[in-house]
């Protein structure tokens, strides 16, 4: 077959067609859509979600939600998409975390490019003035890669390094991900005009690892539920893993910006 290529690695398949890389499995078990785990709160239909009482970097929340659902036997992620519903269920909200992110493109219209990390919407993205998402007044404003993030109910969008949250909130997801092939993919969404971040203003969650080829380090994103995208520096056998939301590469990695290649989990 034209431009197709296959190997077996133990229990795991993974091929690349064309621009495309397909890699392993992982399982995890439904959660009921009637009724909420025990500690969990019911905040909208089939959505449960946790209040972890714990102060938090942007990127110390996902682990914090990442942790707390293995420790339970479950996936839990940052609520982008649900978070307006999530809200207005605590008296005291204080700062929160979503998984509201602009971190793989900006445009002149600050509501544009705005993404999600929830399994299963990897195809969310927000047009130019955009009113799905309800910004407090005046925003989003910020200039660069950026998140948001309620203070006292009014969503805001910041750097993500411009606070701690001061307390974390997780949502349950019941996507399945029964054993399957998947694609990991050039040039998706859309092609990029680069794979690094504008200015040294730190973005983005990664796992830095090596790899010797390019199906290692689709292996290696596969095997970590959470990766959203890879980055693979084949000369320097460097496989960066872009983790629970989707972002550009930090700028201290533009030295050969050639020599990196990016995919991304368009099912995930």
């Amino acid at each position: 077959m034209t431009n197709i290529q296959s190997l077996q690695i133990r229990s795991q398949k993974i091929a690349l067609i064309g621009l495309v890389g397909i890699a392993g499995l992982f399982s995890l078990a439904m959660i009921s859509n009637a009724h909420c785990p025990k500690n969990f709160t019911h905040a909208a239909e089939n959505v449960s979600i946790i209040c972890v009482d714990r102060t938090a970097t942007y990127c110390e929340a996902h682990q914090i939600c990442e942790k707390e659902g293995k420790k339970l036997g479950l996936r839990l992620f940052i609520p982008g998409y649900n978070a307006p519903k999530i809200s207005y269920l605590f008296s005291d909200l204080g700062l929160i975390f979503t998984s509201l992110s602009a971190m793989l493109n900006r445009s002149n219209d600050h509501r544009a490019g705005w993404r999600v990390g929830d399994p299963g919407y990897t195809d969310f993205v927000t047009k130019n003035a955009d009113t799905t998402i309800p910004w407090y007044k005046d925003e989003p404003n910020a200039d660069g890669p950026a998140i948001g993030l309620y203070s006292d109910r009014h969503l805001f969008d910041y750097l993500q390094a411009d606070h701690n949250a001061s307390r974390v909130i997780c949502e349950i997801s019941s996507r399945p991900t029964e054993e399957r092939l998947e694609r990991f993919q050039a040039n998706w969404p859309y092609r990029l005009d680069t794979l690094f971040v504008g200015n040294t203003k730190h973005c983005g969650c990664f796992d830095a690892g090596n790899a010797t080829t390019l199906l290692e380090c689709a292996k290696r994103c596969k095997q970590r539920t959470e990766c959203r995208s890879f980055y693979f520096h084949k000369p320097n056998r460097e496989c960066m893993l872009s983790l629970y939301v989707d972002s550009l590469l930090p700028l201290a990695f533009a030295g050969e910006p050639s020599a990196w290649v990016r995919y991304g989990r368009p099912d995930w």
